[in-house]
């Protein structure tokens, strides 16, 4: 795996175990972590924090939910 891969994740959130969620397989979000999801045919730029019980977007009106669509560019 190269860098620019380490760099760019694409694909649908999961559930993991531990209550986390995940960009398909390959990497476990955490609080503090810039993603976009996608919103119709728009990509949203938004931050995920955990509140003590769930994770959550700070754009309002964005829900997480398993399938979703996201990626992460840095």
């Amino acid at each position: 795996m190269s860098a620019l891969d380490d760099d760019y994740v694409q694909g649908q959130l999961n559930r993991t175990a531990s209550g986390r969620w995940s960009i398909g397989d390959r990497f476990e979000i955490t609080s503090g972590e810039v993603l976009e999801v996608r919103i119709g045919h728009y990509w949203i730029p938004t931050r995920i924090e955990h509140d003590g019980e769930d994770y959550f977007t700070v754009v309002s009106g964005i829900k997480l939910y398993g399938g979703m669509e996201v990626r992460r560019c840095r």
